[in-house]
């Protein structure tokens, strides 16, 4: 048999041919490769523009073939009878286009001519023909991108934005006039072919990117910085079963001079993805007003694994959740995201002062880690391993593998003192409100404060905070009807917060000081009430959820919104 031509990608190489010279004009070709990878995701080959064009990828482990010829584009997808193609086995793939005059009857069908498209792997055939209006040659004058390209998410059609990861062998494109071993042609460093990458021209195997568990909310891993420019895609998947979590946080230097900000909260580009109540949110700003959508109509934290696919250019992108596609757009403006900081995935650093962390980032501010798993990884196309990051940056709470453990963690009744027991992923978790305790089982005790009515205690924070999001819990006992909780004060604006007893009453008092150019709450002072003769010298807990415009005051577990 004649000499295989094989190439090895690991994820930021590819090859391509420049057609400029020979463009493909003809009405029969046919595209034949092998494969062999453990990836589920990537882009084996692609050629054309915007209106006419053929794509060839790898999609959860199945084959899609996309191919547009002027008159709109048209899917097949190819999965195997059992399994999947990553299998790291040879797969052999077999596309033909043919275009032939429509065998119509009468004048109307003259210029009718049917176009037929089959593609095989490994001999399962897949057959689609359509009617063409006018005539079209298959026709493709730019360049055939073998393995990858430089910004495969911005490939018209691409099913996939990151490139592929195996070994391809023997992709042979052939039609009417000629044929183009494009394999050899690398091999043999042909100069209408240009290399990208580290190729290596026989099969090593590629390892499938190894997941990571992100155990405790502290845990995270530093990225490098994001230098995104104009257009940028990430694609990852997540599994959990928590229902919140910032997922990835990077922002840009803060905006505006010292003296212009007189201590309004710092202005900067940011990026953010979070889960939130079980939904996944895109969170981002690149000067001109922040952008916050819900990715997800469903929650996403059932256990399974999460693929998310984000594409921007300039002001337009999209963000699919489990290939649900959702566009935005951001105001006029800066088109730049100019991202500063390390990029983190799975939470943030305990030290935060060189953090800006905007208001709209809520899980960023209530602290809520991510907990679960992460996989594949890609940044701009390019695959990040993970697992080789948490590694050497021995990253705490951070185990490579992703495992699921059933057995219930409650059922050894770890929460002392009462605690209220929720099940996490793979760990449990203590509320402890209500008991009189702390810690991460209920049992340290709280200090208790006891006050005459002339006394307070003032808590001075290290910095001026900007939330959109607060948890605050207490328990108090008393026998007056009246008196002063707790209260948030600002040098800076009249925002408050306050909590008191008001005739045997909890009372809730929110006062967001509409100045700011963002605020778009309702005007005047927010009021809540709950319980009730409350001053009986018993210990009642009392909690405050605030999550935008959302106010929720708790007394001893019974709710008012």
């Amino acid at each position: 048999g004649k000499e295989e031509s094989v190439a090895t990608f690991k994820g930021n190489e590819f090859f391509c041919y420049d057609l400029s010279m020979t463009p493909i004009q003809s009405s029969t070709d046919e595209i034949t490769l092998s494969f062999r990878t453990l990836q589920r995701n990537g882009l084996m080959l692609h050629t054309g523009k915007s209106a006419d064009y053929v794509n060839l990828s790898l999609k959860s482990g199945a084959v899609w073939l996309v191919i547009n010829l002027g008159s709109g584009a048209f899917e097949a997808l190819v999965e195997p009878v059992n399994g999947k193609f990553n299998d790291n086995a040879w797969h052999d793939v077999k596309v033909t286009r043919n275009l032939r005059q429509h065998s119509g009857i009468g004048h109307a069908m003259v210029n009718k001519l049917h176009y037929m498209v089959t593609i095989s792997v490994d001999g399962i055939l897949t057959t689609t023909g359509y009617t063409q209006e006018d005539y079209t040659m298959l026709g493709s004058d730019d360049f055939f991108y073998i393995g990858g390209s430089p910004n495969t998410a911005d490939l018209p059609g691409s099913p996939v934005s990151n490139n592929f990861m195996g070994c391809l062998k023997d992709v042979v494109y052939k039609n009417n006039d000629f044929k183009l071993e494009l394999s050899r042609l690398a091999i043999e460093r042909d100069p209408k072919i240009s290399l990208h990458g580290d190729l290596v021209f026989r099969c090593e195997d590629v390892a499938a990117l190894d997941p990571v568990t992100f155990e405790t909310p502290e845990s995270y891993i530093a990225l490098p910085r994001w230098d995104t420019k104009k257009t940028s895609s990430i694609s990852f998947d997540f599994r959990t079963t928590e229902p919140s979590g910032l997922l990835l946080f990077s922002h840009g230097k803060p905006q505006g001079n010292k003296e212009q900000r007189h201590g309004r909260e710092l202005k900067t580009d940011y990026f953010a993805m979070e889960l939130l109540d079980g939904y996944l949110y895109l969170l981002m700003d690149m000067g001109s007003g922040s952008i916050k959508l819900k990715a997800s109509n469903k929650k996403v934290n059932d256990g399974d694994w999460c693929h998310v696919d984000f594409q921007r250019e300039g002001r337009k992108g999209s963000i699919s959740v489990n290939s649900r596609t959702m566009p935005f757009n951001s105001n006029e403006g800066s088109e730049i995201l100019d991202l500063d900081s390390d990029m983190y995935l799975g939470g943030l650093p305990e030290s935060r002062q060189d953090l800006i962390l905007p208001p709209e980032v809520w899980t960023a501010l209530l602290n809520y880690g991510y907990v679960g798993c992460v996989r594949d990884l890609f940044i701009d196309g390019k695959s990040r391993d993970v697992r080789r990051l948490a590694e050497i940056q021995s990253a705490l709470g951070v185990s490579s593998f992703c495992t699921r453990e059933l057995q219930k963690r409650c059922s050894s009744t770890p929460c002392g003192n009462g605690g209220l027991c929720k099940e996490g992923w793979n760990r449990y978790i203590c509320d402890c409100t209500g008991t009189g305790y702390l810690g991460s089982n209920c049992e340290i005790e709280a200090a208790v404060l006891s006050y005459d009515g002339s006394m307070y205690l003032k808590i001075i924070m290290p910095s001026t905070m900007h939330t959109e999001a607060e948890d605050l819990a207490l328990r108090f006992m008393s026998q007056r009807a009246y008196g002063l909780l707790v209260a948030t004060t600002s040098k800076e604006s009249a925002d408050t917060l306050r909590l008191e007893l008001d005739g045997g009453r909890v009372k809730l008092t929110v006062n967001l000081d509409c100045i700011r150019i963002d605020c778009n709450l309702s005007k005047g002072p927010e009021t809540l009430y709950a319980g009730q003769k409350l001053n009986d010298n018993e210990w009642h807990s009392v909690k405050v959820v605030r999550r935008g415009k959302n106010l929720q005051l708790s007394v001893d577990n019974i709710t008012t919104e």
